[in-house]
């Protein structure tokens, strides 16, 4: 294979991979960094082909052109990586470091022995993913694609630091033109070009695996609040519960509905009647934690799962969010109006399935509506006590 084939290997399939990762983010322009991994492999490969076909490459701009583009391409894939984990990049110090390693190149191009630019030129790209897998290890970690990309970055680490020991012990003294027509640079060429491709489909897949997931969301989730519909939020408790017998903690549910529902629809549109479910569906997003669980399970009637809560929290929490729903206005709802929901709260008991547990909170929330609308009502029959309302719990008592 000549080195002129070679010298192609990596600037084609840099190019392939740019218009792969900007076609993916055509789908999904709010995933930006997926555009970002496009622009590094478009500036990987543009910095090869300078290397690799202009002529007098030993011309100190010259060669600073070429480290720029590897440079903005690894500052580019670093950042659309960490922006994938919901991490803020360090570009500060990743652009100190490229800077620094511009610098010892400039002074250490002399003559046309290249031994002391290739320290120079690797260093810095050897220490930035040397950082950047250490971060990502540390906070990035999800899945075994997440692992691969990981290992891959500190494999490329290791063989940027390792690369100029390695071709000054094949040749003691490197000028450009021998260091591009030898064995070892056709060798290098290769090496780069697959560990760039594994670094590439490992990114690749892990960004194909959070569309579809995203897919998958979309197709669990209610176009109007966001939140999970009912087939979907079942599952996802019915995990919970597992989850709690396992690890012997409490789970309890809150089954809510918005009072009236039909009059609104009837009065104001339903228009109106969407906004509100929108706006319960926010409030109730806006006051959960993450480990809970939320689910619109019919048209005005939310459920929540509440994770590690017993049922005096939880009716606390059923408690603050009727009491914001009923100070909230409502738009496309007369001014002097507003709108209220009750509230059925139970906690999962020992060897409890979903179908029992939501019957409880189900009947709770039944109760509160034939008691009067607007108020919280639990089940306390594990405690051999009747199910009673809670009604206006004080401030000191729902904090």
């Amino acid at each position: 294979m000549s080195g002129e084939i070679l010298g192609l290997f990596v600037p084609s399939n840099t190019f392939i991979l740019a218009a792969t990762f900007a076609a993916l983010w055509l789908r999904a322009r709010s995933e930006r960094h997926v555009l970002a991994f496009s622009l590094t492999y478009l500036l990987v490969g543009v910095g090869f082909l300078l290397f690799h076909y202009v002529s007098v490459p030993t011309n100190i701009p010259f060669m600073l052109t070429v480290h720029a583009f590897y440079a903005a391409g690894g500052i580019a894939m670093f950042w659309g990586l960490y922006r994938r984990v919901g991490r803020k990049a360090p570009v500060g110090l990743f652009i100190a470091i490229q800077v620094i390693g511009a610098v010892l190149m400039a002074l250490s191009i002399v003559g046309d022995d290249m031994r002391a630019w290739l320290y120079a030129a690797n260093l810095g790209h050897g220490l930035v993913f040397a950082l950047g897998a250490r971060d990502l290890m540390q906070t990035g970690i999800r899945t075994s694609i997440d692992r691969a990309i990981v290992a891959l970055l500190a494999i490329s680490s290791a063989m940027f630091l390792a690369r100029p020991v390695m071709a000054i012990m094949v040749q003691q003294r490197i000028t450009v033109e021998v260091y591009r027509s030898s064995d070892f640079y056709a060798l290098l060429m290769v090496g780069v070009g697959v560990l760039t491709l594994a670094v590439a489909i490992s990114i690749l897949a892990a960004v194909l695996q959070d569309q579809m997931s995203m897919v998958r969301e979309d197709s669990e989730n209610d176009h109007l609040t966001g939140l999970k519909m009912r087939r979907a939020f079942e599952q996802s408790a019915m995990d919970l519960i597992d989850r709690s017998v396992r690890e012997n903690l409490p789970v309890s549910m809150i089954v809510a509905d918005i009072d009236h529902f039909k009059q609104v629809n009837d009065i104001w549109g339903h228009q109106a009647g969407d906004r509100a479910i929108v706006a319960f569906g926010k409030l109730i997003q806006g006051m959960v934690r993450s480990g809970d669980v939320c689910g619109r399970i019919g048209g005005e009637e939310f459920c929540l799962m509440v994770w590690n809560c017993e049922l005096e929290p939880a009716e606390r929490l059923a408690e603050r969010i009727r009491t914001a729903f009923a100070k909230m206005p409502q738009e496309g709802v007369s001014s002097d109006v507003r709108l209220t929901a009750s509230f059925g709260v139970a906690t999962c008991r020992p060897q409890e399935g979903f179908g029992k547990l939501f019957a409880r909170a189900d009947a709770a929330l039944y109760r509160a509506k034939q008691a009067g609308r607007d108020q919280v009502c639990a089940d306390r029959r594990e405690e051999n006590r009747e199910p009673q309302a809670v009604q206006k719990i004080s401030s000191s008592e729902a904090a």
